[in-house]
C-alpha cells in the first residue's frame, strides 16, 4: 500500500491473534491506530471486504480483546485489516498499546 494513502502511522508489532475462520498460525506483523497486518499460512481464501473477527491478548491487558475488521489488501504473507465499528474503550486500549510500543518499536517499513 502506497504510504500516502495510511490515515495512520504504524509500528512493527509481533503478537500471536486468532482469526475466526483461518487455521494455521496467524500472528500480527504491524499495528496502528486504523488497523493491521496478519500475517497468515494461507490467505488466499479471503479477499477484499471480508469481514473478520478477531482476538487478541494485548500485553498489559488482562482480557482478550474481540474486534471486527475489514479485509483492506491481501498478500502472498497476509492480510492487511481495518477495524470496523470499535467502542470507546477498544479504541482506548488499542490507543494505549500503540502509544506505549510506538517509543519503544520501530516503524514498519512500507
Amino acid at each position: 500500500m502506497d504510504p500516502d494513502k495510511r490515515k495512520t502511522p504504524r509500528i512493527e508489532f509481533h503478537l500471536e491473534v486468532v482469526v475466526k475462520g483461518c487455521e494455521g498460525t496467524t500472528e500480527i506483523r504491524d499495528l496502528s491506530l486504523g488497523g493491521l497486518f496478519i500475517r497468515l499460512e494461507d490467505p488466499g481464501h479471503l479477499k477484499e471486504g471480508d469481514v473478520v473477527h478477531l482476538v487478541m491478548q494485548l500485553p498489559f491487558e488482562k482480557t482478550p480483546l474481540y474486534v471486527r475488521a475489514k479485509v483492506v489488501r491481501v498478500t502472498s504473507e497476509g492480510v492487511g485489516v481495518e477495524y470496523m465499528n470499535l467502542l470507546p474503550h477498544q479504541e482506548m486500549i488499542l490507543e494505549q498499546c500503540f502509544h506505549i510500543f510506538r517509543h519503544t518499536m520501530p516503524i514498519a517499513a512500507s
